[in-house]
């Protein structure tokens, strides 16, 4: 249908029910958000997918950074596997990436400002099917989050692998964020058929606001920054 087609092209793919903890790679300490005691974890890699299926693996861009960097056996380069995924799937949606900078640096561009990026491996040759971005915002209006550069190519589609990917993004979220600092996405309308998707995901449109982006969803889901300890229940 029309949105699984979105969903494969550059969205979203599939939907899977349990949810396994992946191996903790503690590849950056992350700096406590305010109010709160204890830093938040680091992103996490591992698989995110239905029991006796064997999805691919969503890893973050620091850990396949170290991979590569050491020579590892089937370690991509992180940096041209995010830009081959992420040029494919704009070229099939026709659409440009927002920025070059994004495109060829994405270390510099998401990782330097406090963001996360993760791509999701598949098979035994670790081939790179999808990718996601955490945008870290800071401005005069304060912190906030963005869920970006969504991506699954055509031939993952229907597998779970969007789902995968946004499950992650919304674990680091929830560990990073401070407890005022929202996550949303920007939804043009190459994507708009994925708005049913997006809030099965906890996400709500922001009707509040005219966005120059195209409209927007703002998260409201269980992955809610934690309370800062102040307001943490004492025994």
């Amino acid at each position: 249908d029309a949105l699984e087609d979105i969903v494969g092209a550059g969205a979203i793919a599939g939907g899977v029910a349990d949810l396994a903890q992946g191996a903790y790679q503690p590849e950056r300490v992350v700096a406590a958000p305010p109010g709160r005691q204890r830093a938040a974890r680091v992103a996490e890699s591992g698989s995110i997918g239905e029991r006796g299926r064997r999805p691919p693996v969503v890893v973050p861009y620091e850990t396949m950074l170290r991979s590569y960097q050491s020579g590892a056996p089937k370690s991509p380069n992180p940096a041209e596997a995010w830009r081959s995924v992420t040029q494919r799937w704009h070229e099939e949606l026709g659409v440009e990436p927002r920025s070059e900078g994004l495109l060829q640096d994405p270390a510099g561009a998401i990782l330097g400002g406090g963001g996360f990026i993760w791509l999701a491996l598949k098979g035994m040759n670790r081939e790179p099917v999808g990718c996601v971005a955490l945008h870290k915002h800071t401005g005069d209006d304060g912190t906030s989050w963005e869920l970006g550069e969504l991506g699954v190519l055509v031939d993952s589609r229907r597998e779970g692998v969007g789902k995968q990917l946004v499950e992650m993004l919304l674990r680091q979220y929830q560990e990073a964020a401070g407890e005022s600092e929202p996550l949303w996405l920007s939804l043009p309308g190459a994507l708009d058929a994925a708005a049913p998707f997006f809030e099965r995901l906890g996400f709500q449109q922001d009707t509040a606001t005219d966005h120059e982006a195209g409209p927007r969803m703002v998260y409201h889901g269980a992955h809610a920054p934690r309370p800062s300890a102040a307001e943490v229940p004492q025994s």
